[in-house]
């Protein structure tokens, strides 16, 4: 049978056991219960005071009694202990203290179960775990290695529940004792030790301090002690699990907290979001496999087993989990909801997140009940300083460094030093999350728990200020970010600014509300850059239509210079119409004119250049370029010189001088690499490939096509990926590899589709069509494509597309009579882009085997990037993108 052990104290000769008897020399002493339960007292307290209220309150806390009385008991205790009397030193007016040395120790004290209540039962999961066998699996392991595992996340996150299951797999082991001990529940650090003890089911004298018993009780057996809920106690709660581990080699102990409890040893685990499906993903098995969405599903069909989804509602189930971050109670309170109102009502509501999801979940913890009461729990234990960080860092949006956090957080009742300390305390408290992958760390945090952040900002009466300043932030930043775009490599500027961009769009949604025009225009033309290197030149050229940005100074002044470049820049990548873009430069250049600002000046006249180039002025394009070389003063280097190497590329080409624009082209290419220009290097790569193929250098087209497609494969600049593609096609039909041209042009038509950009493929996809024997859809493509070119205001083919014209026009010369091809040409004049390119790339039931796969099949477009498909009429009359200078 199981033994317990009993706690004895030993000094000079003496054993006292507590509740019990004093020994001397092994036989008993005679003295009274309360003379014996003084000396425990005075023992245990190990030379300290133990003062005259303490001891009547120990010893007579029920009676009433004399002062004398204690006189009495501690006469009796001095002559029980004969020759060792000194050892019970008084402290005059105050009370006793023990003035030996004390050895503890453990003795045999009969059956287990005299001291240990029954096993504790740990709860049992009303629902399986989903989505945390990773998790399982590394805490497992860690506990196998170590003593101490520290469950940490924010609130709802799932670490209770990892923690149990963890525990049952122990238990269910039979290596080990496994004890859960709740302390969600206590309001002072002082009940920790009483409420561990209570959960160990320890019995034995009520004057034995819980710790040791504790101590004893854990000593020498095997046991894992699993203590949820830590972080609004940490400090008694570490002191004691410390002490235990110290005491008890045998002991592991399992922690969750929304802190570390930084005790020796402790292994912390970051408990993650369950997973998403990967962003855009239309997948259905991606979407299905996603432990988020598969809980979301199951806890809805736990309140509606009727309920079925298909796969829209699939996606929709995705974003309405990323919107609640994966965080599984989030996801529990939503399920509910969604059973009654249905999925797209829930995901749309979640902009009042808190009052939609504020069903209780009864039995659970008072802070597990609601979003919102499990945000307070973590926000009231915070003090009032980190409480005014928490919430102003909510202006952020996408994240945030620790230089602006200072920057816009810090004022004179938080200075920067101090945001800097709340805002790694806030780290801790898992109300703020580190992200180090980017080149300088980044903080955000989950969108619940800023949603909650910012009520506390309105309800504080800053939230305009912070506003403000973190808007004025963003400009300084982004100014700087203007000045160190030519000379800085792409990676390294994007590392620094692309983050940002969220935080950007929230300031210019600041300045906008505001009716700001000079702040909106500083954050526009600052942050120019910015949308050409993210591929978002289209998002940008919406922005430049706010009204409010057409407010602009008479004399124009630095920020509206760069506003004017930005509106150059934007319409010479999005707009066909090359007059429109010929006045904005102009604009541009003029306002440039008494700045000191040569680079601006130099990128709008390239812009100016370009419209030339497509109004087919060929001198006013080479008097442009000439105007540039004087403003770079000779300098050779940066992406504004590649720039203007590659317009001069352009320039020879227009002019019908391909070796020459070879020449230019390659040096263009040169220059980017230089400046670390990575995405102004593959557009020169792809004007190189372009003019090869003009050339007749096929095989060079083929391989420097095939590396630009695969620069480009990340998505980001469709339209650079679409005209490569297509540009690729070229040269393998010119090579007589058929079945791989059309796979490059069909894909170049999923890249383009919905931008206007499509038509000047078409000449290409005619010729294919002829080899098909389709030469009424090849007559018609022709007028499709003709009508795209009507729209460029004198722009022209270039030799590539003159030549697959001319040829697809000699051979349909001797097909059809003039006036038969004419009527075919109008009637792709008027089509739509969508029956354009359904004419173009039939579906075809067997298409024939690819000789040489380099190109990959289309890719399927991923949800959320849906193309929006333009009417007849609109594809007719509106703008169109067209072929011409590569958009820098």
């Amino acid at each position: 049978m199981l033994t317990t052990h009993q706690l004895v104290y030993r000094f000079e000769g003496f054993e006292l056991r507590p509740g019990r008897e004093l020994l001397r020399d092994g036989s008993p002493v005679a003295i009274g219960g309360t003379a014996l339960e003084l000396l425990r007292l005075l023992v245990a307290a190990r030379g300290g005071l133990v003062t005259k209220d303490e001891l009547f309150a120990a010893l007579w806390s029920d009676v009433v009694v004399v002062e004398n009385t204690l006189h009495q008991h501690a006469a009796a205790l001095r002559k029980a202990l004969g020759e060792r009397a000194g050892l019970i030193a008084t402290v005059p007016r105050r009370g006793y203290r023990f003035a030996g040395t004390v050895e503890e120790a453990m003795v045999d004290s009969g059956p287990a179960a005299d001291a240990l209540g029954p096993p504790p039962v740990l709860p049992s999961p009303l629902t399986p775990l989903i989505g945390r066998a990773a998790e399982v699996a590394t805490v497992e392991g860690l506990l196998r290695a170590g003593r101490c595992v520290t469950l940490l996340g924010p609130g709802g996150i799932g670490k209770t529940r990892l923690a149990v299951e963890i525990a049952q797999r122990r238990r269910a082991a039979g290596d080990a004792a496994v004890h859960l001990v709740e302390l969600a529940s206590l309001a002072e650090g002082g009940h920790v030790a009483a409420t561990i003890a209570a959960s160990l089911g320890l019995s034995g004298p009520s004057g034995v301090p819980p710790p040791t018993r504790i101590r004893h009780a854990l000593r020498e057996a095997p046991a894992l002690l699993v203590v949820d809920n830590c972080e609004h106690l940490i400090e008694a709660t570490a002191a004691l699990l410390r002490e235990l581990l110290e005491a008890c080699p045998s002991l592991r102990i399992l922690a969750t907290s929304q802190r570390p409890l930084g005790i020796p040893g402790e292994q912390r685990v970051q408990v993650p979001m369950l997973g998403l499906p990967p962003a855009g993903t239309s997948d259905t098995s991606l979407l299905a496999a996603s432990s988020a969405v598969r809980l979301l599903l199951a806890r809805v069909g736990d309140c509606d087993p009727r309920l079925a989804f298909d796969a829209t509602d699939l996606q929709t189930a995705a974003e309405l989990c990323r919107q609640l971050d994966g965080n599984a109670l989030a996801i529990e309170l939503a399920a509910v909801r969604v059973a009654t109102l249905g999925l797209a009502a829930v995901s749309g509501g979640l902009a009042d997140r808190f009052e939609l999801l504020a069903g209780p979940q009864r039995g659970s913890l008072p802070k597990h009940q609601t979003l919102h009461s499990l945000i307070d729990w973590s926000h009231d234990l915070l003090s009032d300083g980190q409480r005014a960080v928490f919430r102003r860092v909510s202006v952020f949006s996408g994240g945030w460094t620790i230089e602006s956090a200072k920057a816009v957080v810090g004022d004179a009742t938080a200075p920067g030093a101090e945001v800097g300390r709340r805002l790694a305390e806030l780290v801790e408290w898992s109300l703020v999350g580190r992200d180090a992958s980017t080149q300088s760390p980044r903080f955000r945090m989950l969108e619940t728990q800023r949603a909650y952040a910012r009520e506390k900002l309105r309800a504080s009466g800053e939230e305009a200020r912070l506003a403000d300043a973190h808007a004025r932030h963003l400009c300084s930043l982004f100014e700087t970010g203007y000045g160190e775009w030519d000379s800085t490599p792409d990676e390294v500027w994007i590392a620094r600014f692309g983050p940002e961009r969220d935080n950007l769009t929230t300031a210019l949604r600041t300045a906008i509300d505001a009716r700001d025009p000079a702040l909106a225009t500083r954050l526009v033309g600052a942050s120019m850059w910015l949308w050409r290197a993210a591929g978002a030149i289209h998002e940008f050229q919406q922005i430049l239509e706010e009204p409010l940005l057409h407010s602009l100074p008479e004399r124009p002044d630095p920020p509206t210079a760069r506003l004017l470049l930005a509106r150059a820049y934007a319409l010479h990548a999005t707009s066909s119409d090359s007059q429109r873009i010929k006045e904005a430069a102009e604009r541009a250049v003029a306002a440039f004119a008494d700045t000191p600002d040569r680079l601006g000046a130099a990128n709008a006249m390239l812009c100016l250049a370009s419209a030339f180039a497509q109004l087919g002025d060929t001198a006013a394009h080479r008097a442009c370029l000439a105007r540039v070389e004087a403003v770079l003063a000779g300098q050779r280097s940066g992406k504004t010189f590649a720039w203007y190497c590659g317009s001069h590329a352009w320039a020879a080409q227009l002019a019908g001088e391909p070796h020459e624009a070879l020449a230019w082209a390659i040096r263009s290419r040169a220059a980017y690499r230089g400046s670390g220009g990575w995405h102004g290097e593959t557009r020169a790569m792809l004007h190189i490939a372009d003019l090869k193929l003009a050339l007749g250098d096929v095989e060079g087209a083929i391989t420097i096509g095939n590396e630009s497609v695969e620069r480009l494969r990340d998505g980001s600049h469709r339209v650079d990926l679409g005209r490569a593609l297509a540009n690729l096609g070229a040269a393998w039909f010119a090579r007589g590899e058929l079945a791989v041209a059309r796979s490059c042009w069909a894909q170049a038509l999923e890249e383009l589709q919905g931008l206007d950009f499509t038509y000047w493929v078409f000449d290409h996809i005619a010729l294919l069509a002829i080899a098909e024997a389709r030469d009424d859809v090849a007559a018609r493509l022709l007028g499709y494509a003709e009508a795209g070119y009507a729209r460029l205001n004198k722009g022209r083919r270039v030799q590539n597309e003159q030549r697959s014209r001319q040829r697809a026009l000699d051979h349909l010369a001797s097909r059809y009579s003039a006036e038969a091809l004419a009527i075919l040409m109008l009637e792709g004049a008027s089509a739509s882009e969508e029956e354009a390119i359904a004419a173009a790339l039939p579906a075809r039931p067997d298409p024939p085997p690819v000789r040489r796969p380099l190109i990959p099949p289309a890719r399927a477009r991923p949800a959320g990037t849906h193309r929006p498909r333009r009417s007849r009429a609109a594809n007719r009359s509106g703008p169109t993108r067209r072929r011409g200078p590569p958009r820098d």
